[in-house]
């Protein structure tokens, strides 16, 4: 089941997941897809569509702000919006983007009892500090051998190396994407005539509920990095 979704490299996942949420997610893609392929009705079509997308846009800024912690069903710190929850997560992933690592974080850390046997070895302690200072001239100059910057300082990177690696591929084609979709979602919702979803998407002729799959089928492969058809394999 994993594998018909995932694929054979399952290596880019559209937000960091231990095996639970990995198969919570599974499941949620394939209920959603199953419905999509068995209903002719446009606007559950795209609401599903959308249900997926929505739930990714959450997970992701929960998970960039660490507030999973406190999620639970009667409490949320995000907008209602999805479309104020997108732009949050765009200008949170650009922000991110352009700040550096934590020097803290590049420190190389060792135990106490340790550090203080080697501490007594005075000449072997002394090429230690040099090697370590050569280290970081080499490899992070920012650093500096300094431990006075705190990890909280926000002229520096704040997410986890997991978070910003995944998001790294989330460019303005892909928000563009999902920006996408929830317009239409919001057609769905609000309006009566499923006319207005085909006009929002320049869908025309024949095969209109087809075609309308489809680029819903496409638009989840893309954002999610998944292989999915619109027909049941």
């Amino acid at each position: 089941m994993l594998e018909g979704i995932w694929g054979k490299d399952s290596t880019s996942l559209p937000m960091p997941m231990n095996l639970e949420e990995f198969y919570d997610f599974t499941n949620r893609i394939n209920t959603a897809t199953d419905v999509i392929r068995s209903t002719d009705n446009p606007r559950l079509i795209v609401l599903e569509t959308w249900l997926i997308i929505d739930f990714i846009i959450r997970q992701l800024l929960y998970k960039g702000l660490e507030l999973e912690r406190f999620l639970n069903k009667d409490l949320s710190f995000l907008p209602t919006s999805t479309d104020a929850c997108i732009d949050r997560l765009q200008k949170f992933i650009k922000d991110q983007q352009s700040k550096p690592k934590p020097p803290m974080q590049l420190a190389m850390t060792m135990q106490e009892d340790f550090f203080s046997k080697i501490r007594k070895q005075e000449d072997f302690f002394k090429k230690l500090c040099l090697l370590e200072e050569e280290y970081y001239k080499e490899k992070y100059p920012e650093y500096n051998g300094t431990y006075v910057i705190s990890n909280d300082d926000n002229n520096f990177r704040q997410v986890s190396d997991m978070w910003i690696n995944t998001v790294n591929h989330f460019d303005d084609k892909w928000f563009k994407k999902i920006r996408r979709i929830n317009t239409v979602r919001n057609k769905a919702a609000h309006s009566d005539d499923v006319q207005d979803i085909f006009d929002e998407l320049g869908i025309r002729g024949k095969n209109k509920t087809v075609n309308l799959r489809k680029i819903c089928f496409d638009i989840l492969n893309q954002v999610l990095n998944i292989q999915i058809s619109p027909k049941k394999s």
